[in-house]
Formats: structure tokens, sequence, C-alpha cells
């Protein structure tokens, strides 16, 4: 079985994943910080047109998009569980992960996902749904 990713000029991105959210501790009045870990893949990086835009909550269709293709499962925001979706670093910019689709049981097994252009601070960044 062929890999998509390996077919195609690929880039390594940085993926920047909330392991634990942040949080508040009720015994001490306190909020807790959140943990997060840093890996790398290789992806395919091509810019959204505007077909995908619709696809994006109105309020990020005016920020610069990217689809983005590999061979790993990107993490979006999940409201009930409070965890951040993933955001990626690609030629120093960074980008939070919008939606995710699972190809992986086709004849070529990828992820495709849709990121949007955010600021370089990406502890400010909040749980969207």
């Amino acid at each position: 079985m062929s890999s998509l990713i390996g077919a195609f000029k690929t880039d390594i991105i940085t993926i920047i994943r909330t392991d634990t959210p942040s949080g508040y501790d009720d015994s001490t009045g306190m909020a807790t910080q959140g943990t997060t870990s840093i890996t790398q893949a290789q992806a395919v990086i091509i810019p959204a047109t505007g077909k995908d835009l619709k696809n994006l909550p109105e309020a990020q269709r005016i920020k610069e998009a990217i689809k983005i293709y590999t061979d790993e499962a990107l993490q979006t925001a999940d409201d009930n569980t409070s965890k951040n979706a993933d955001v990626i670093t690609w030629r120093g910019v960074n980008y939070q992960i919008q939606n995710m689709e699972d190809w992986t049981s086709t004849d070529i097994p990828h992820y495709k996902s849709m990121a949007v252009k955010v600021e370089n601070n990406i502890t400010d960044r909040v749980v969207t749904g």
C-alpha cells in the first residue's frame, strides 16, 4: 500500500498538541496550566480554495487557510472535553486545525485537515467549535 504523503513534495510541520487542558483547581482557587507536546510530521500543504473556506465557521473564513494532508490524524477542538485544537507550525507561521477528515479506509490512506492562521502567541488561544 503506497502512501499519499510520500508521493508528493512534502514539508516538515511541527505539531503542538494540548495533552491536558488548562483548568481551575477548586481546592486552591488557582488556575492550572495545561501541558503540551511537540512533534514533527511530514505533510503536503496546499492553499485552501474558496470552496474549502465555505466549510469553515463564518468567523474563520476571512483568515488565511491551508489544507494539510498527513499520515497521522490531527486533533480538532472539542468543547465537551475542553481540548484545544492542534496548532501546526509551517514555514514559521502557526495554523490552528479547524476540521479533519479520515480517509484511511481508502486505497491511499491519509488524513485531510483544514487550518487557519493564528497569532504567534498560541498560549492565548481558546477552544473554538
